[in-house]
């Protein structure tokens, strides 16, 4: 995002499977501090078949997930589960149209200021366990440097 203005901490575009054994898993990330006006986790333009369990999203302009559902031009989204996520807003938006098989729940919205976020984050073992332990695996940290 130092570049390109379209685009999120996590950005998904198109299919990405066909059912939910083969779809595609966004688990245990810590997204926060996204500047620019888009959703911290963007599922965009036909993003199909994507599970978003067990995040923590806060501190962002726009929103902590969505995108655009551009269903008339061929870019509709599907199949998009929100589970066990911490976020702080009232979680998905989708401007540009509706999203077929949607699923939220078991979701935990955070307060919308940063440093309120951060201390309940931290009183909470499983948000706080989550925060903790995402980032790169340490044998592929080296590619940060």
């Amino acid at each position: 995002m130092k570049y390109l203005y379209d685009g999120g901490g996590i950005y998904t575009t198109f299919g990405h499977g066909d059912s939910w054994d083969n779809s595609a898993l966004i688990t245990r990330n810590l997204v926060h501090d996204m500047q620019q006006p888009y959703w911290a986790v963007y599922t965009d333009w036909g993003s199909s078949w994507i599970r978003v369990t067990d995040n923590v999203i806060y501190d962002f302009v726009f929103g902590s997930t969505g995108g655009c559902s551009a269903v008339d031009l061929g870019g509709a989204i599907s199949h998009i589960r929100f589970s066990g996520n911490y976020w702080a807003d009232n979680g998905p938006l989708w401007m540009c149209g509706p999203v077929e098989d949607l699923t939220i729940d078991a979701n935990t919205e955070l307060p919308t200021d940063d440093t309120q976020a951060i201390n309940a984050c931290t009183t909470d073992a499983r948000c706080a366990q989550i925060a903790g332990t995402a980032g790169l695996q340490p044998e592929f940290r080296d590619i940060l440097h």
